[in-house]
């Protein structure tokens, strides 16, 4: 069976955030999911990932509206050491 179109924008989702270990701002993220699988309604691709922090036990929400993997600082290293 194929993934639900959901899982998929989220499996997008974590690979764009893991490319910016800054974090990356909601609309950014909305966007390059969006350029990366033109097929997705950017209505899906919002409600999907609005709450990514609280799915996806490997993505934290440092600030409002801003996407980041958990235990990278922001000045790009990893918090463990």
């Amino acid at each position: 069976m194929p993934k639900s179109i959901r899982d998929q924008i989220r499996k997008e989702a974590i690979r764009i955030i893991a490319d910016h270990l800054n974090g990356i701002r909601f609309p950014d993220l909305q966007r390059q999911i969006h350029e990366a699988r033109n097929s997705f309604k950017m209505n899906t691709i919002a409600d999907s990932i609005y709450n990514l922090h609280d799915l996806i036990s490997e993505v934290e929400k440092p600030a409002r509206g801003v996407f980041q993997i958990k235990g990278v600082d922001t000045d790009g290293s990893s918090g463990a050491e």
